[in-house]
């Protein structure tokens, strides 16, 4: 490996096209973590692993007091890429842990460390107490100016949660200053929810992904030119 870039932070993190990302945006207030990043000696492969702790927007049961603590989350976010020259494709996982149970505040559980993606899916499923959101994005260089993207993700496919995205962007049209974007969004009814609200894909009361949350259509055209 070329290097391994260890990170403190407050900050907000984004895997694919910023606020629009099905799968994690830069859309959400800033949040503490630790953040790991390793890129391969050839440059093709490369795999980052976030540990943030996230704001629930429920006040803690410590009394009657308007300035009680807010309920809080641990989580952990893996993204893995391969760079195959003109095709990129990565995976992502998300694991929101119940940090925070009648019982008070959880002990750390081993699979938190866990760098191993999709691990921690096969070990707490779909339906157990920690949410588990996976994904897949892929980005196709037409051009040197133009490409293709997408991205899927997934928190119940037996219940048909899938959400999705495609779109092309395409730079400096017959060599002028004229960028064009073009793209479609989708998501299922209740992608990112969670039986207990207080363990969805969600921080300080705004979603982790994109903006609008869940249950949407969205066509975006973006036509730039200076």
């Amino acid at each position: 490996w070329r290097w391994l870039n260890v990170q403190f932070g407050n900050g907000r993190h984004f895997v694919g096209n910023g606020y629009r990302s099905m799968l994690l945006s830069d859309n959400t207030s800033p949040y503490p973590y630790l953040k790991l990043a390793a890129l391969s000696t050839n440059g093709r492969f490369q795999y980052t692993t976030i540990h943030p702790k996230l704001v629930v927007f429920e006040r803690l049961p410590t009394g009657s007091s308007a300035e009680s603590l807010f309920y809080w989350k641990r989580a952990s976010f893996h993204h893995g890429s391969v760079n195959l020259g003109r095709v990129q494709l990565g995976l992502f996982e998300s694991t929101i842990w119940k940090s925070i149970d009648s019982n008070g505040v959880a002990p750390l559980q081993p699979l938190e460390l866990n760098p191993v993606i999709g691990l921690n899916t096969l070990v707490n499923g779909f339906n157990g107490p920690n949410h588990q959101l996976l994904g897949a994005d892929v980005k196709v260089k037409l051009t040197d100016k133009a490409f293709v993207y997408g991205q899927l993700c997934t928190d119940g496919p037996s219940q048909q949660r899938f959400g999705w995205q495609a779109g092309m962007q395409w730079f400096d049209i017959a060599g002028s200053h004229f960028h064009v974007l073009l793209e479609y969004d989708r998501a299922a009814a209740f992608l990112y929810a969670n039986g207990d609200p207080r363990v969805n894909h969600a921080h300080m009361g705004q979603p982790l992904a994109h903006p609008l949350g869940a249950f949407f259509d969205e066509a975006v055209a973006i036509v730039d030119w200076r």
